[in-house]
């Protein structure tokens, strides 16, 4: 079956997203080949099936996770006797801004993610993507920032690694077992000084070293503060901020929202 170019709704651009229901009764296919520009997340609720991503086939049941990244041609099929329901949530690369580098580390696959938060996240989305009111905007940036920072953090092996060279595997390797990973101390580790090894970083992974870190810190950031026996200043603390007001800051510069915001809003039930 020919793969078709489904065309980006009108709806979804760099300032909004979309998120639908794909639901069935009986096993059939849910969606012919196709592929498209925007990122798509699929959650699924109920039922189980067989997602086609290129020319991969995964196995998925209730809560797994589809990532499906631009231009990947996928088909989802299910084969329960009482069908599928999916959430389905697209948004194009450009609506993260400056923060897009975060994408990088996506990668076409199905995952089973362990993590109630997911649910409660498109819940929340749902109820709120058909707003134009500025502040629930930005409610759907948060969880959708909040989103994609739990499926990287349970996706370790999309480590963005863009250069096959020994130093960015080993740099990657590194960044990724919770040891100090400020510019200073990792430069230190691997023999250079903080400029050559600024230079050298973004030059073979093609991204800036405090971009990629603070996309890692901030994963980092997330699953600690889930712990509610860790306070705000004591997380500052662990993650190299030199104050609990600037690790906020640096919270709602990536995610959109304050981590108490963040916080009231998981729990939130829509």
């Amino acid at each position: 079956m020919k793969a078709y170019h489904e065309k980006e709704s009108p709806s979804l651009s760099q300032s909004s997203i979309r998120c639908f229901k794909n639901i069935v009764g009986e096993p059939k296919i849910m969606a012919r080949p196709h592929w498209h520009n925007s990122y798509e997340i699929l959650y699924v609720k109920r039922g189980c099936g067989e997602q086609y991503i290129n020319s991969k086939k995964f196995s998925f049941v209730p809560e797994s996770i589809t990532i499906i990244c631009p231009r990947d041609v996928h088909t989802t099929v299910a084969t329960s006797e009482d069908g599928c329901e999916i959430d389905v949530l697209q948004f194009v690369g450009e609506y993260f801004g400056e923060r897009e580098v975060m994408l990088s580390s996506l990668r076409s696959t199905v995952t089973e993610i362990s993590d109630r938060r997911i649910r409660d996240i498109f819940d929340i989305i749902y109820k709120h993507v058909n707003t134009v009111h500025t502040g629930e905007q930005l409610i759907l940036s948060g969880m959708l920032f909040a989103l994609c920072g739990i499926i990287i953090e349970h996706c370790n092996d999309s480590v963005p690694i863009v250069s096959k060279t020994e130093f960015v595997k080993q740099v990657c390797k590194y960044l990724n077992s919770d040891k100090d990973i400020s510019l200073k101390s990792v430069s230190r580790i691997f023999g250079y000084s903080p400029e050559h090894f600024s230079r050298k970083f973004h030059s073979e992974l093609g991204i800036s070293y405090k971009e990629y870190s603070e996309g890692i810190r901030m994963q980092r950031f997330v699953k600690l503060f889930d712990d509610a026996n860790i306070s705000l200043a004591q997380i500052a603390e662990m993650l190299g901020y030199s104050d609990e007001s600037s690790a906020i800051r640096a919270f709602k510069r990536i995610y959109g929202i304050t981590p108490g915001a963040y916080k009231k809003l998981k729990y939130k039930q829509p």
